[in-house]
């Protein structure tokens, strides 16, 4: 995890001078992200653990468990943040719609009503 937050905080100053952060770039970074910590933990399987099997299993198993534990967070955080803009955008809508026009609940504007409702049928 230590190298998604050294990531996150070359993330943030990158943007931060300037950068635009595309919805692309931002999917290369996390997949850059992902296949660096599964190349960590092979190698750490490997030099460490004296594991045997061969280094495209040790690999492929590697980017699967880190795929899964880093994109899950990540899709919760996705679904926090759309949710949020979807609240902003329902406020500004309500925010800058007209005001209703009053109802007119009079015993006239009742009769009114009710003439303009007989006469369609």
């Amino acid at each position: 995890m230590l190298v998604v937050a050294i990531s996150r905080i070359i993330m943030y100053h990158s943007v931060k001078r300037g950068s635009k952060l595309m919805v692309w770039h931002y999917l290369a970074w996390v997949a850059a992200e992902i296949a660096s910590m599964a190349l960590f933990f092979t190698l750490f399987e490997v030099v460490i653990l004296k594991d045997q099997r061969p280094f495209t299993e040790l690999m492929g198993t590697s980017v699967q468990n880190t795929s899964l534990t880093l994109l899950l967070p990540y899709t919760f955080l996705w679904l926090w943040f759309a949710w949020r803009e979807q609240n902003k955008a329902v406020s500004n809508h309500r925010a800058t719609r007209p005001a209703r026009p009053a109802s007119d609940d009079t015993p006239e504007g009742r009769k009114r009503g009710a003439e303009n409702v007989t006469k369609a049928f």
